[in-house]
């Protein structure tokens, strides 16, 4: 019995404080009485709807799993994250000092906090609906195992999209910003919700191709454990990412996020060149080099919010080896060395990705990676127009007249507009205007806007070229003076 005291003490203080917080304060309010009579009620219904309006001869048992699972699905995906987000978002404000700024916790411990505690609300809410997920197991028509293939995959999604929200929640900025961010992140989930329904609808009317039977297959199982595994990397970037932004700015935040990337980098291009050797296709190349170039514009749009000078706390744990200090400048915090670390990862992503893809596959011939390549090399050059334009404006003609984490609005400003030129030059190239410089199908037409583009992003890296040299200078460790001051 003693051992056993001994046991629950222990858990007992490795106990995680803010999950304390947040459950008793979930408890204590009505949103959980709530959700969860508001869950029980409304599958009931679509229980009693599904069951009325099924096929007669068929078995009401798929119909009724996927209006369930679809139904608890978007809800969780859209209520969870916005809760979650908008908690920390509260206690993140300046306005209210709550235990962000008053606890000794680390900021790996309070993100884990806010996780954990969306995670168990989470799994509160699938416990309730369980009942009626077994219910369509004996109404026959699915069987166990797909059963629990998609409730994994559901509660990832849930999991990856509460993560998103944490990270809006903890974002630097004010409630409007972060408003609007929430808003079209929240709108941006419920699409590829309905894209993920509508391609399934449609795959299985005219395709002819059950997405259902196809799960439990070989293939099926093997594509569940891949979801799986990506929403869980994805969960663990976007959580370290969350952590970099409530840690203070004194601190060396970029270093995890990085770090985390560049594996990640590494080991999903060795996973896509198997996928690819084994299925003969280039297809995992192409989604891995898109992934990727995405993935490095937007470190390259957050890279320069980050400050020029770097504090004490950082210089002293810059290392005194000449190769291990640069290696380390594009891990370390500092706006020039986050531009050139994603920098470096767009074009060894487009460089590598073209190079496999066209060594994999023999249909992948050269006109089709022009057409792959055009868009994601211009989205490149935006990216890197954008950033430097942003560190231009903000540093020069605003003098630091407002804080650098706003510098990611300027930097999206300016890729909207060089898109939104880019789509107006193709479609006046699909129509055959420009006087027939451009008359051409729109594939040949995008040479111009990427030409043009990375003319101009070339231009801006030269004139940026000052600013990256004084903080290549100033990457030093902290030597603190040991002489006596003089009389």
């Amino acid at each position: 019995m003693s051992r056993l005291n001994a046991i629950v003490r222990r858990l007992d203080n490795r106990m995680n404080p803010i999950v304390v917080k947040e459950l008793r304060q979930t408890s204590r309010g009505k949103f959980l009485i709530v959700i969860l009579l508001g869950f029980l009620f409304i599958q009931l219904t679509v229980t009693g709807v599904v069951s009325f309006f099924a096929t007669t001869g068929s078995a009401p048992g798929p119909q009724l799993f996927q209006a369930l699972l679809g139904f608890l699905t978007g809800t969780c995906a859209l209520l969870i994250p916005a809760y979650a987000g908008f908690r920390l978002a509260n206690e993140r404000a300046d306005a209210n000092v709550d235990l962000l700024f008053s606890t000794t916790l680390k900021p790996h411990s309070i993100i884990w906090g806010k996780t954990l505690s969306a995670g168990i609300l989470t799994c509160m809410i699938y416990s309730a609906c369980m009942p009626f997920i077994i219910m369509t197991y004996m109404l026959r028509g699915i069987d166990l195992q797909l059963t629990i293939q998609l409730l994994a995959i559901s509660f990832i999604f849930v999991l990856t999209a509460t993560q998103i929200g944490i990270l809006i929640g903890s974002m630097p900025g004010n409630r409007v910003i972060k408003g609007i961010v929430g808003l079209f992140t929240l709108f941006s989930i419920f699409g590829y919700l309905m894209i993920g329904i509508v391609t399934v609808f449609f795959a299985r009317t005219f395709g002819g191709i059950d997405f259902l039977s196809f799960l439990t297959t070989y293939e099926g199982m093997w594509a569940t454990i891949g979801i799986i595994a990506g929403g869980l990397l994805a969960s663990a970037g976007l959580f370290l990412m969350s952590a970099a932004f409530v840690s203070p700015p004194s601190s060396n935040r970029a270093l995890a996020p990085r770090i985390y990337s560049t594996a990640l980098w590494g080991l999903s291009l060795a996973v896509v060149l198997i996928c690819s050797e084994i299925y003969s296709s280039s297809s995992p190349i192409v989604g891995w080099m898109t992934a990727f170039s995405g993935i490095f514009g937007t470190a390259l749009v957050i890279s320069v919010c980050e400050r020029d000078e770097l504090g004490v706390r950082v210089r002293r744990k810059i290392p005194r080896s000449g190769a291990a200090r640069a290696f380390a400048f594009l891990f370390y915090s500092g706006s020039a060395g986050g531009f050139i670390w994603s920098s470096i990862g767009i074009v060894l992503t487009l460089l590598i990705g073209s190079y496999f893809a066209t060594s994999v596959s023999a249909s992948m011939i050269s006109s089709d990676l022009e057409a792959i390549l055009y868009p994601l090399t211009f989205g490149a050059c935006v990216s890197w127009i954008g950033a430097l334009g942003a560190v231009l404006i903000h540093r020069k003609l605003l003098k630091n007249r407002i804080s650098s984490v706003y510098t990611w609005l300027i930097a999206y400003g300016i890729q909207i507009i060089g898109s939104l030129l880019w789509a107006v030059f193709l479609i006046g190239a699909n129509m055959g205007g420009f006087g027939g410089m451009a008359s051409g199908p729109a594939a040949s037409a995008e040479n111009y806007p990427s030409a043009a583009a990375g003319l101009i992003a070339l231009i801006l890296c030269l004139i940026g070229l000052p600013w990256m040299a004084r903080q290549i200078a100033a990457f030093k460790p902290y030597f603190r003076s040991t002489n006596a001051p003089q009389k």
